[in-house]
């Protein structure tokens, strides 16, 4: 009966070691888990904050596309006008030279 008493007792010692191993492998495990858990929060809020970036960057990238093609579309309305101008100078200028020439031949005529 004390050999059975001694090894019930060694058997509940054993027990007792052993559960106290468990809680404490309970414990780091449920302090991994935190750990863990709060290192993905903190990658989730990165990555929401990264995405926020890209999509402003790609928003200004397409603000700055409109405007570029809006400054073509202008230069090219500019040349257009410019173009005409030059051809109503060059007309005017011709305009002119014709005037002066047909003054100056009506000039000649009543000199006569």
């Amino acid at each position: 009966l004390k050999q059975q008493m001694a090894s019930l007792e060694r058997d509940l010692e054993q027990a007792r070691k052993q559960s106290e191993m468990d809680k404490k492998s309970y414990d780091d495990l449920v302090r991994e888990r935190d750990i863990l858990s709060k290192g993905l929060r903190k990658s989730e809020g990165s990555s929401e904050r990264l995405e926020h970036l890209v999509k402003i960057k790609d928003q200004s990238i397409k603000t700055i596309q409109q405007e570029i093609a809006n400054y073509k579309e202008e230069a090219k309305k500019q040349r257009n006008l410019l173009f005409q101008l030059e051809r109503e100078r060059d007309r005017y200028g011709k305009d002119a030279t014709d005037a002066t020439q047909k003054c100056l031949s009506q000039m000649e005529e009543v000199k006569r």
